[in-house]
Order: C-alpha cells, then sequence, then structure tokens
C-alpha cells in the first residue's frame, strides 16, 4: 500500500481524498442510504425529444424552402443576425447570397438531405446539382453542369437559425465550371 508521502505527485492524494470525500457528502444529501440516485424526471428527458425534434425539423424547413426557392419561409426560420461560416452577417444579407446563386444556376437542389439533429444544433449534408445560366462573379458558366457536396452545421436557438456553418467541396465546383484547372502535376 503506498502512503500519501509517496504519491508521484505531491498533494495530490489529499486533494483526492477531499475530492472523493465531498463526492460522498453530495451523494448523502441527494438520496437516502441504499437508494439508487434520482433519475432525470420523464418531463425533461421529453422536453429535450421534442427540442431535437424541432430542429430537425427546421433544418428540413430549411433544405425545402431552399429547393422551393421560398424566401418567406427563409426569412422565418432564419435569425435577423446570422452568423454565416463564422462571420457575422444579417439575414437580408445572407437571403441576398442565397438569391445569387439561384440565378446563377436556376435548377440547383439539395438532393437527399441527411439530417441529424441535436437539442440546439443539426448537422445536414446534401448533395447539390445545378447547371449554370449566363455569368457568376465574372465567369462564363453558361451550360456547365456541376455537382457537390455539402455539410452544414445549423445552430438553433428560440425557433430559429442562429449560425450556419458549411463545408463544400468549392475547389471540386470551380474546377466543374472550368474556372480553375486542377490536373495531376507531373512529376
Amino acid at each position: 500500500m503506498r502512503r500519501t508521502s509517496d504519491h508521484p505527485i505531491p498533494g495530490a492524494a489529499p486533494f483526492t481524498a477531499l475530492v472523493l470525500g465531498a463526492l460522498v457528502v453530495l451523494g448523502a444529501v441527494a438520496c437516502e442510504p441504499g437508494e439508487p440516485p434520482p433519475q432525470p424526471a420523464e418531463e425533461d428527458a421529453a422536453t429535450i425529444q421534442e427540442r431535437v425534434a424541432a430542429n430537425e425539423g427546421l433544418a428540413r424547413q430549411y433544405t425545402d424552402a431552399y429547393n422551393d426557392r421560398d424566401v418567406a419561409t427563409l426569412e422565418e426560420i432564419l435569425a435577423d443576425d446570422i452568423e454565416v461560416g463564422g462571420e457575422a452577417t444579417t439575414r437580408s444579407e445572407f437571403l441576398t447570397l442565397v438569391q445569387g446563386y439561384w440565378e446563377a444556376f436556376p435548377d440547383l437542389r439539395f438532393e437527399d438531405p441527411r439530417i441529424l439533429a441535436g437539442e440546439d444544433h443539426a448537422v445536414v449534408h446534401v448533395t447539390f446539382h445545378a447547371t449554370g445560366a449566363g455569368e457568376f462573379v465574372g465567369h462564363d458558366i453558361d451550360g456547365r453542369e456541376v455537382r457537390a457536396s455539402e455539410m452544414i452545421l445549423f445552430t438553433m436557438a428560440d425557433g430559429q437559425i442562429r449560425e450556419y456553418t458549411y463545408e463544400w467541396d468549392e475547389l471540386g465546383f470551380w474546377a466543374q465550371l472550368g474556372v480553375i484547372d486542377v490536373s495531376p502535376i507531373e512529376p
């Protein structure tokens, strides 16, 4: 048996004893001896499940509204001040960006959205397919097809999307549009 003075970290044994003692005392306060510790109330679990379901529904509303070009629904579910890709912006500025994509790619759709929701977040994986029409940020994209995937992390609060964090195949997107060359490098 190791003595306190033999402990490899000086002072750790008394601290460990103090923490364990506190846990025993707290446990004794929380329940009577021989009784199991209290479980969370069922209504708490139900509330969490409701919030998760609501967040999944909110993420689905976003993808459906995006595909349907439903600006009214997007205005309703996006917060006035939203963070997009780590940058503070307004709902209006974000919708202007979205509408720019819709104009450049009239058939742009999120295909087969897969959603995983939590208490205050939802992750959405989509593949989008689109055909360019005219110019996009100074590049002729007319008739060029693009297919890319995107992962979106929504942070929700008070029934609205507060943050929109994303990762997408931007390199593949621009390469398919012929804007950049991603040919293999010759040795």
